[in-house]
């Protein structure tokens, strides 16, 4: 078994992550929908069949919905491998307790990085991971991950565009990683990716074990 340290862990996962965020922008760049002119009283205008594109982008959408969380969560599971072999961050009795998180448990690692609505920004990759991998439970099962979605669906309950995004369980069980990757983590590219990363993890972290 080999020894790598936590550059040499970004460097072997670069040739699988980075073209993630390629495909990403392919995915938005095609489903994309393009802005329609209304008059001075909210109607659309539509002159030259403006709508029928918008709405065919829009329904193009929602069939890349899983395309979307597959690519995010390919990425995920690389940041959530990082942070849980290389992350010494420890807290102490009472800290993140809103999000179940005890100081001996694995989520305690994740408790890292700057915060998103109130959540740390390591917790998101926690979450998202795991909703990722079980969304066909609908509502998670694991605590934290459960505190988690509960926050972003608190923060987001009284926008009446975006109330029902972490609803997981209506109207159906569905995968949402792609908007906690996007829209929360804002990871648009490979280099916010990174910045993210070393500014959660230590420069010289352990060595771990791999193939």
């Amino acid at each position: 078994m080999e020894k790598i340290n936590l550059e040499e862990y970004f460097g072997r996962t670069e040739p699988a992550v980075r073209p993630q965020f390629d495909l990403l922008q392919k995915f938005n760049e095609e489903t994309r929908a393009p802005p329609l002119r209304t008059d001075g009283k909210g109607m659309v205008i539509d002159p030259y069949g403006e709508l029928a594109e918008y709405v065919e982008r829009i329904q193009k959408n929602g069939n890349h919905h899983f395309a979307k969380s597959i690519v995010c969560g390919t990425v995920l599971q690389v940041a959530y491998g990082a942070i849980k072999q290389y992350s010494q961050h420890q807290i102490g009795n009472g800290e993140f307790r809103e999000f179940s998180v005890t100081p001996r448990s694995n989520a305690a690692k994740f408790c890292i990085g700057r915060l998103v609505h109130g959540i740390p920004l390591g917790l998101l990759v926690f979450a998202a991971r795991n909703q990722f991998n079980h969304w066909e439970d609908g509502n998670p099962t694991n605590p934290v991950t459960k505190a988690v979605f509960h926050k972003l669906y608190l923060y987001y309950r009284t926008n009446p565009m975006a109330d029902l995004v972490y609803e997981l369980s209506w109207p159906w069980h569905r995968p949402v990683t792609h908007y906690v990757f996007w829209d929360e983590m804002q990871w648009r590219s490979f280099d916010l990716y990174m910045d993210d990363m070393r500014d959660m993890l230590p420069e010289t972290a352990i060595a771990v074990a791999a193939k």
